[in-house]
């Protein structure tokens, strides 16, 4: 993922729009109401990403040929967790190989 903010889904509820994270399913209330708050909140989820699941750390060329080992490195790298939310993430993350014509996951 280029773009760090790709990794949030955004749902709405009866008290507002969320961003949840892609990793653990995390909520963050998007918050209209501050002259700043679209800078404020793109900083705080980059944050949320960099401290709590190590975005940025990895080999960002590594390739998944299974899927099975793409959700064990989430889960052992970036701290995810099972739910809903993870099948988005690994959609994002979903490329298709120009050489081999073969799905892989970076």
């Amino acid at each position: 993922m280029e773009n760090p903010l790709v990794a949030f889904q955004q749902e709405v509820y009866e008290d507002g729009t969320y961003d949840i994270c892609g990793f653990c399913g995390g909520g963050f209330i998007q918050n209209t109401d501050l002259t700043d708050g679209e800078e404020r909140r793109a900083s705080e989820l980059v944050v949320h990403l960099e401290k709590v699941h190590h975005y940025g750390e990895c080999n960002r060329e590594k390739e998944f040929y299974r899927v099975d080992n793409f959700r064990q490195h989430l889960k052992t790298t970036h701290v995810a967790k099972q739910g809903k939310w993870l099948k988005g993430l690994e959609a994002k993350c979903r490329t298709t190989a120009e050489k081999s014509g073969q799905g892989v996951i970076r």
